[in-house]
Order: C-alpha cells, then structure tokens, then sequence
C-alpha cells in the first residue's frame, strides 16, 4: 500500500471514498468532485495536506489536514481496511507543518468516526448543538439530556469559534 500526496484529478476518487463510507451515517450528505475541488481551491491548502491510500493503482482511502489544525477521519473503502491502518498516521503530519493542534468536527451521532479518533488520542472537547429555530423554541433543560446545558457562547467563544472552527474532539 502507498501513500502519497494529493494529484490533480484525485477529487473524484476522494467523492466516491466519503460517499461510499459515510452513506450508512446518520444525516449523510453526499459529497462530489467538484464541491471537494472548490472546498480545497478556496483555501489554497499545501496539496501535501492530503494523503491518499493507493492500492494496485486505485486510491483506495484519504486522510487530511488543514492549516488551522482540522484534521479528517481517515476514510477508505470497504474491504480496504489497510487503507485505514495506513491513513491514520496522516492526520498527525499537522506536527510535522508546525501546527500545534488538531482538532476534528463530526456529528455527535456518528460514533464509528468519533470512537475511531478517540482510539488515536483525540478527546472531547467541545459538543456543539446547532439549531434552525426561534430562539424562544429552544429546548429547555427539562428536556436536555442529563448533564447538558444550553449557554451562551460570549464574545470569547464567539471569536474562538470563528478562528478554529466547530471542535467536537482534539488532539
């Protein structure tokens, strides 16, 4: 199995491989080529901030980071499971770009990619809940899940959210 950096044209295959792993997760949106190309065009990133697994020529599982410390769950397709042996390593070249911090922003209910960054020394550090709605309509803490609380975030929170982005765990 290799591991390489981004090539142009590797978007396609990066779609199907998100499509393909994510589709059994709860709210799955699908991905595409050109929503991925327009995602990483708009940031400029260092093309060797992805890594992709490639197998008997076939790019077979991906891993990302970016220059503000996100980092991606390594992805790859079923039966491919060496690809995700392989990937998680890739997330942790944020060290090695002299970036000081990863963090990772997923759904709550997607355990599988939770769990999986837990197993790699991510810890949770911030849950966000995001709502469409008036602000009068609003779950109450009577019927919040035990131990949750809903708060302002503040104008320290607010431009800490707006440097990092939503963290749900960090490394």
């Amino acid at each position: 199995m290799q591991i390489r950096a981004f090539q142009p044209g590797d978007e396609p295959a990066q779609a199907w491989i998100y499509n393909t792993a994510t589709t059994a997760l709860p709210g799955f949106k699908p991905a595409t080529a050109e929503e991925i190309a327009r995602r990483y065009s708009a940031a400029s990133p260092d093309p060797g901030s992805r890594y992709y697994a490639v197998a008997d020529g076939e790019v077979v599982g991906y891993a990302a980071f970016s220059p503000n410390g996100r980092v991606s769950a390594p992805w790859c397709l079923p039966g491919r499971r060496r690809a995700r042996a392989a990937a998680p390593e890739s997330p942790r070249r944020h060290e090695q770009a002299g970036i000081p911090e990863a963090w990772a922003a997923y759904r709550a209910d997607w355990s599988p990619v939770l769990d999986l960054l837990r197993g790699h020394g991510f810890v949770d550090k911030r849950q966000m809940i995001n709502y469409v709605a008036e602000v009068a309509k609003l779950p109450t803490g009577a019927v919040l899940p035990p131990g949750q609380v809903i708060e302002s975030l503040g104008a320290d929170g607010i431009c800490e959210l707006m440097e990092a982005g939503t963290r749900s765990v960090s490394r």
